[in-house]
């Protein structure tokens, strides 16, 4: 009996989280950042928004307030795709099958191989560190690397296509989906325990979120969008 208990007890307590995540909000923008280039994936950091410029292999600060971009620099690795903040600095995973790693003034440090990856099939959509965890996004499959050596420690396969990523309080996994769905995914297994849906024109690729606000990336329009 106590056991049974216990399970209940852990059933309602996920169920309320996932209800404190995503059921108690209503979604809608506060405002949408129209740019002046194309950006891929953001993270926020410091206050701004840094986000790839995937077309002219640039990483990009820019003010969340007005859109303008305060600075930007080459990164030296071709075919960025994917931007995560770590102990410092920024990790950029490129569909050359390198991941380049730069400080948080912009300065490029070195690049790193991703030896279990096939270059020929390689389509990165996201990265993200989960704690001291990382993953990567691939087409519909969640990568968990190690972070010394970017071996592949762990794959699992969501029955969709799968681009932005980011940490949800060093718990889960928060994935946007090209429908404009979040879902939060364990990290373990791969099972989506919760979705909220957006209304977004366009097909989103990048997502972070502030204290307040949900930040997504439309490339295509060369627009961010802040939800709530």
């Amino acid at each position: 009996m106590n056991k049974i208990f216990y399970k209940l007890q852990i059933a309602v307590l996920s169920t309320i989280l996932i209800l404190l995540l995503f059921g108690c909000q209503k979604p809608g923008s506060k405002k949408i950042l129209y740019l002046q280039s194309t950006v891929n994936d953001i993270v926020f950091s410091g206050s701004y928004i840094w986000g790839i410029d995937s077309t002219n292999s640039k990483l990009l600060k820019i003010n969340p307030e007005t859109g303008e971009i305060v600075f930007s620099t080459i990164i030296l690795e071709k075919d960025p795709r994917c931007i995560s903040f770590h102990n410092g600095e920024f990790w950029v995973a490129c569909g050359t099958g390198k991941i380049a790693v730069i400080n948080d003034l912009g300065d490029f440090k070195n690049s790193r191989d991703l030896p279990d990856f096939n270059l020929g099939q390689l389509n990165i959509t996201g990265l993200t560190w989960l704690g001291n965890r990382l993953f990567i996004l691939s087409g519909s499959y969640i990568f968990e690397l190690y972070p010394e050596t970017l071996q592949i420690r762990n794959k699992m396969d969501l029955p969709l296509r799968i681009y932005g990523a980011m940490s949800n309080n060093g718990k889960d996994l928060l994935i946007i989906n090209s429908t404009g769905s979040v879902l939060m995914v364990d990290p373990d297994w791969g099972y989506v325990t919760g979705e909220r849906k957006f209304k977004i024109t366009g097909i989103p690729y990048g997502i972070d979120k502030t204290e307040e606000y949900y930040i997504i990336t439309i490339p295509a329009g060369k627009r961010i969008h802040f939800i709530k």
